[in-house]
């Protein structure tokens, strides 16, 4: 005995038993077929099977002249997932006209009145897509119209349930005023800096004509500004732009606006602008057409440069700039970059290098160029050397500007950098006799100290002289200059600045010995933080040593002298 397993609980079934096994024809409300084969146990196993249903309605009644709007539910009544594509046609009958046909996962065409959706995106089991078909709804359709739509996929079980119609009952053009306001910028793209255009169209879409005023107001969005408005009379008042035509508007006819509007950086990265029209008698039922918004991507193509560099520069020392060329708006730059940097006194051009930068330079104008392109939020590094000269001190200011096709907020095109620049400090000091040098006599020796740099002193000034043999200290002094002596060393400390150029002295004062002839040889020496030239910080003199006649003469006895008999007196005479 076989038992039968259907899967639907209303499946009738007639079973028809012959030599090659059992075959099972099934029908359902949707006369459903399906094939089962015969397992050796004697049940019945159904095989999955796909089945798309076709389901196409409309909404209230067609009105000539107005868009008409029909909606295609596919629905998966099978129990697989589809496995090709599905596709959809629908012949528009005479009078109806294709404008659109959306849907996820759709993709519409027409070729005259055969209109055709496809699908390539699976349809799992139990699950519905829609289209949104819109028509042209024209005077032949007046009446009564009937839409049909089908849909096909490969190995549909079930064609029963691919076909739906849709009859749809059509009336005359309206005999009132609806006014229809549509937007469009062409489908264009603004750019900062050039001016956009929009055409604002109104459409009298109702079977009476206008009896009074047009008004279409636009309230244009932060970034846009007004410039012109062509077509109608028109008014900008802020950012309100005003048009009116005093009509009439007859049943179908259209009037058109060409507004022209300035862009800036504000509008980045797209604008949102609105329009909306009115005119006197038109019944508030037939106003949801009376506003249109136009979105509008806005690119900007700006460059902004920035100068930089570390510490301070040095006269007599190179120093570097850090140049940086970023692209901060939103599209990339489409033609050369240029940096111009002219270089102010006491800067020479060294070098100048970048990855695909090529940068030479006329005199203090240097030019760096790069072909580009340079992408949105990227940057580019030109590292700048420049020698460092006597004219640059105290400071310098250096300006560097960047330039591309379509920059559109010069603002940022320019950046200065102000840079302290350092002299090198360099005391040199030059001993001298100021007088002649005589055995037992004082004699003077002058240490000038003297600020050979483009840099004051910082610190104070330290003068050391070690006396040499044969001479004796006696006194020290200059102007700002304390002096002291120990253990044969003269020491004189200056706290005050040596300005560049100025020289500051100390006088010696020494009494000549004996061991000073026939000459002595002295030698000063000068320190100060921050000397980068020890090569001149010591001076050395030699002097000769004279001497003069010196008779000393020593007269002596010996015990004393007693009345009646000779004393005796020793008289000695030296040559000192």
């Amino acid at each position: 005995m076989y038992r039968s397993r259907l899967a639907p609980p209303t499946l009738r079934a007639a079973i028809v038993l012959g030599v090659a096994g059992l075959l099972v024809a099934a029908s359902t409300r949707g006369a459903l077929a399906q094939s089962a084969s015969v397992a050796s146990s004697g049940d019945v196993a159904p095989s999955a099977f796909i089945d798309l249903k076709m389901a196409k309605s409309h909404t209230g009644n067609f009105v000539v002249s107005r868009n008409g709007v029909y909606r295609l539910a596919v629905s998966n009544v099978g129990t697989a997932p589809t496995s090709g594509p599905i596709t959809v046609t629908d012949n528009l009958p005479t009078g109806l006209s294709f404008v659109s046909g959306t849907g996820s996962s759709w993709t519409c065409s027409a070729a005259g009145t055969a209109v055709t959706c496809i699908r390539t995106t699976a349809l799992a089991v139990g699950a519905s897509s829609t289209i949104t078909l819109t028509v042209g709804v024209g005077p032949a359709a007046v009446g009564t119209v009937t839409n049909v739509a089908t849909v096909s996929t490969p190995g549909d079980a079930t064609p029963g349930n691919d076909t739906s119609s849709d009859p749809t009952t059509v009336f005359p053009i309206d005999p009132v005023i609806d006014l229809l306001m549509a937007k469009s910028d062409g489908g264009s793209t603004f750019t900062v800096g050039v001016n956009g255009s929009y055409t604002l169209t109104v459409t009298n879409i109702g079977g009476r004509a206008t009896n009074g005023a047009i008004t279409v107001t636009d309230a244009l969005p932060v970034g846009l500004g007004f410039v012109s408005a062509s077509g109608w009379s028109c008014t900008p008042a802020g950012q309100i732009v005003t048009c009116v035509v005093p009509g009439p508007l007859g049943p179908s006819q259209s009037a058109s606006i060409s507004l022209v509007v300035s862009v800036s950086p504000a509008a980045v990265p797209g604008v949102s602008n609105t329009a909306v029209v009115a005119t006197p008698n038109e019944s508030p039922s037939e106003r949801g057409n009376n506003t249109a918004t136009e979105q509008t991507p806005v690119d900007l193509r700006d460059l902004a440069i920035a100068k930089s560099h570390t510490g301070r520069f040095t006269v007599g020392l190179n120093g570097v700039y850090s140049v940086t060329v970023s692209n901060v708006g939103n599209v990339p730059t489409t033609g050369p970059i240029s940096v111009v940097d002219n270089l102010p006194a006491g800067l020479t051009f060294v070098s100048a290098t970048g990855p695909g930068w090529s940068c030479s330079a006329v005199g203090a104008v240097v030019s760096c160029n790069n072909p580009g392109p340079l992408a949105p939020g990227a940057s580019s590094l030109i590292t700048l050397t420049v020698a460092v000269s006597a004219p640059a001190l105290p400071s310098v200011v250096n300006v560097v500007t960047v330039s591309t096709p379509g920059d559109a907020v010069p603002g940022n095109n320019t950046a200065s950098d102000p840079t302290g620049v350092d002299a090198l400090l360099d005391l040199a000091i030059l001993k001298t006799a100021t007088s002649t040098f005589t055995v037992g006599q004082n004699a003077t020796y002058s240490l000038a100290v003297s600020n050979v740099s483009l840099a004051p002193t910082t610190g104070t000034t330290t003068i050391t002289d070690v006396l040499p043999a044969g001479l004796t200290f006696v006194s020290a002094a200059g102007t700002g200059w304390s002096c002291s002596f120990a253990t044969g060393t003269v020491t004189c400390s200056n706290p005050a600045v040596i300005a560049p150029g100025a020289t500051s002295a100390v006088t010696l004062t020494v009494a000549v010995g004996l061991a000073a002839a026939p000459s002595v040889t002295n030698t000063g020496s000068v320190q100060t933080p921050g000397d980068t030239t020890p090569g001149n910080n010591t001076s050395t003199v030699t002097t000769a040593v004279g001497t003069t006649l010196d008779l000393a003469i020593a007269k002596s006895h010996t015990g004393n002298f007693t009345v009646g008999l000779a004393g005796v007196y020793s008289l000695t005479v030296s040559n000192v």
